[in-house]
């Protein structure tokens, strides 16, 4: 059980060197396939015939308990405990997202309508509301006598495969107004859920100077937890093919072009818009855990420090300590639906800037709710057929802080990162992500 403790500080130290994936990219109008993730109507009157993506990531982690110099942090020897910059509260933070996209590609019907099919993995942790404190006095190897709120924590861990079809449509066109929407229809394949839930849980801890494995912990109050399946029994993960479900995303783009005219034959390497205006909401939808199981533990109980240690997994901790009510069995995950919007202003020729927003609208507190990081953004770009820069400049309500990064796209491939340069420079990072993606274009 120590070992599942320090694996978990562990990843929140990381964290400090749903972040929403391919920041700074997707809003290039080179994005391609990609950007069918974050609106569904950008694939439509863009400058391929095709795009097939043949693979890409992104990854992210954030919390607000620890803040590293990040490279310091990866060397070996580093000391978390003496090292870091410690923020502990009674309702600490850690988000943590990956982001695959399989085999992918876009092309268009007619001039008016486009149709992308894409494959994608995904993973998301969040956790809310964990007492620092209480993280930060588990992960130690000496203890001292301590006695904690952890209050009513709430996480989820949630992992699924997507099979998606978008389809978008000019809407409308008149002179300066262009107008163009989309859906997103997919297919979901469950993978893995944790979730838990405490209320009024409460921790103590006395120490046995002469035994110290007979050391105590004293807990009481309530905590849900489920799994997709039951862990205590079987730690492999068994994908379950009627652990599924159905998702939808929505979005519009609106296009102000005060200087287009339209008898004039199109320049396919340049974009027709002074300012572009993008809202989608994505996410929409659930799966169930066919095998599912949720439990309601009386954590009113005192172990010993030998109990502690010789746990395997949380699971099996629990059933051996704590005695249970059996809530239900099939596990319904919703996924993490949210808003994004963006306005992209066309400065001058090949020069742009971009403000996103993307926000959570589900609740963070609910049971087995995913949810992504709320996050602004300003990300100034060069943009051309073969070539893009972008810096995109990002605050996230997890972590708190503003973040540098940098990214660049070469046609065939792009790279990036919405923290890498604040990362460099700081003392105290709280966050780091990094995409990463191969593809072949094929321009009008």
């Amino acid at each position: 059980m120590k070992k599942t403790v320090l694996v978990i500080a562990f990843l929140a130290s990381l964290a400090t060197a749903k972040a929403q994936s391919y920041l700074g990219y997707y809003h290039d109008n080179y994005a391609g396939v990609q950007g069918v993730l974050f609106n569904p109507a950008s694939i439509v009157d863009s400058h391929f015939k095709t795009d097939v993506n043949l693979l890409s990531f992104s990854s992210s982690i954030s919390n607000d308990m620890y803040g590293v110099k990040l490279f310091d942090a990866l060397k070996n020897g580093y000391d978390f405990d003496t090292q870091s910059k410690k923020s502990f509260t009674n309702a600490n933070k850690v988000n943590m997202n990956v982001d695959v996209m399989g085999p992918s590609f876009m092309f268009n019907i007619t001039p008016k309508q486009s149709l992308a099919i894409f494959t994608r993995a995904r993973s998301i942790v969040n956790i809310i509301d964990i007492n620092g404190n209480l993280v930060n006095e588990l992960s130690k190897d000496n203890k001292n006598n301590f006695d904690y709120s952890l209050g009513s924590p709430n996480a989820v861990g949630n992992s699924w495969g997507e099979v998606g079809i978008a389809y978008a449509a000019v809407l409308y066109q008149s002179g300066e107004h262009f107008l163009k929407g989309g859906i997103t229809a997919k297919y979901l394949q469950g993978v893995a859920n944790y979730h838990f839930q405490g209320n009024s849980i409460q921790l103590k801890y006395e120490e046995n100077t002469l035994f110290p494995n007979q050391s105590q912990y004293i807990s009481s109050g309530t905590a849900i937890y489920g799994t997709s399946q039951d862990f205590a029994t079987n730690s492999k993960i068994d994908i379950d093919s009627k652990s599924n479900g159905f998702g939808i995303d929505l979005g519009l783009v609106y296009e102000w072009r005060p200087d287009y005219n339209a008898s004039v034959k199109d320049n396919n390497d340049l974009n027709k818009y002074k300012f572009r205006f993008g809202l989608a909401l994505t996410d929409l939808g659930s799966m169930k855990y066919d095998k599912g199981m949720r439990n309601n533990y009386n954590l009113n109980n005192r172990i010993t420090q030998d109990d502690f240690d010789n746990a395997d997994n949380l699971d099996q901790f629990l059933k051996d300590n704590y005695s249970a009510t059996v809530v239900n069995s099939a596990i319904k995950s919703k996924l993490p639906t949210a808003v994004h919007a963006d306005v992209d202003w066309n400065i001058h020729n090949k020069f742009y800037a971009n403000l996103n927003g993307d926000f959570s609208v589900v609740s963070k507190v609910k049971l087995n709710q995913s949810s992504i990081a709320n996050r602004v953004s300003l990300t100034p770009r060069y943009e051309s057929k073969w070539f893009s820069f972008f810096m995109p400049i990002s605050y996230m309500d997890v972590n708190k802080q503003t973040q540098v990064g940098v990214g660049l796209r070469t046609g065939v491939f792009f790279i990036g990162s919405g923290s890498i340069l604040s990362n460099v420079v700081s003392s105290d990072s709280r966050a780091t992500d990094f995409y990463l993606g191969f593809k072949i274009p094929v321009y009008k």
